[in-house]
């Protein structure tokens, strides 16, 4: 390392006087405070010229980057003022009590467990009148399987998002329901798909409304069983027809009546679509079910429904 050069210059024998002395001073004195020890004037510091302590936390730049190969501290380790040993402490317990659940056969938390996915989605937990359920997610709670316990227990499959009353009803007394009948053949054939009964007398007539709409290129055959006990007859009646887009009116149609519980009729409503009516002379404690075939090319697994009134005149 080459020396430095001084900071005035004077030859052997020249005076020294008092104003370069100060200025020496002067010169000398700034060098020691700005001095860096970068390197780029002298050494830098080596790391056991540092007093030991002599660095502490508080002296490192809040937005510095640090790294290390190991940090033990005797302390506690915090970030944002939460304890970090604390918190690792809690979830290993509770990884613990899940783990110990899990090896003895059960696990039991006291809220839901929602696992979501890209693909599948997991949600369980109670809902309002049930006693658990497994749902599709908390935004669609009541959408999935509900377990009610009651007299008797009750299990509802609902994809209806009517967790009470599902499309599909299993009871702990061996009943089963479905809301809209058993569909067969890929939804062709629909059996007892809606359900009607009354215990008025009278006769006023009967009018199943539905959704097959005039025009509409359905062909369908609809039957009507039960039970008349007004006429003391069983009911088995069928209505057969086309809504052909080439008329207004049901096309090609039929009614049977193979029992003498109810005279069966087809009409178009008011509105456009497919009306079955039932006359008897007596619908005192009635009942009926009525079921749908779609097995022809045109109407093909068609998604029927329907509504009944009672009423004089047609719809």
């Amino acid at each position: 390392m080459s020396r430095p050069n001084a900071y005035i210059q004077r030859d052997p024998g020249n005076v020294i006087r008092s104003t370069d002395w100060n200025e020496l001073q002067i010169q000398t004195r700034e060098e020691i405070h700005t001095h860096r020890h970068t390197g780029s004037d002298g050494l830098k510091i080596p790391r056991e010229g540092i007093e030991p302590g002599a660095v502490d936390g508080s002296l490192i730049h809040p937005e510095s980057s640090v790294q290390f190969k190991d940090l033990n501290l005797s302390g506690s380790l915090k970030v944002n003022d939460t304890d970090i040993h604390e918190s690792i402490s809690n979830i290993e317990e509770g990884l613990n009590a899940v783990t110990k659940n899990l090896h003895t056969g059960s696990l039991k938390v006291s809220g839901n467990i929602d696992a979501t996915g890209e693909d599948r989605r997991l949600f369980l937990g109670g809902n309002t009148g049930t006693t658990f359920g497994l749902a599709y997610d908390e935004a669609h709670a009541n959408h999935g399987i509900f377990y009610t316990e009651g007299t008797p227990d009750h299990v509802s499959i609902s994809p209806n998002g009517d967790h009470k009353n599902g499309v599909v009803n299993i009871y702990g007394d061996g009943r089963t329901s479905l809301q809209k009948g058993i569909a067969c053949h890929n939804g062709q054939v629909v059996r007892d798909f809606l359900t009607w009964s009354s215990v008025k007398e009278g006769n006023i007539p009967i009018h199943i409304k539905t959704n097959i709409k005039r025009q509409g290129d359905i062909m369908y055959r609809l039957l009507v069983e039960g039970y008349n006990y007004g006429t003391v007859a069983a009911i088995n009646s069928d209505v057969v027809g086309y809504t052909w887009s080439g008329t207004t009116e049901i096309h090609n149609g039929q009614t049977n009546n193979y029992s003498r519980g109810i005279g069966i009729s087809q009409y178009m409503s008011s509105d456009g679509y497919v009306v079955v009516k039932l006359s008897a002379n007596s619908h005192y404690y009635i009942g009926f079910s009525i079921s749908v075939w779609l097995t022809n090319p045109a109407g093909l697994g068609f998604g029927i429904s329907a509504e009944v009134t009672q009423q004089n005149g047609n719809l």
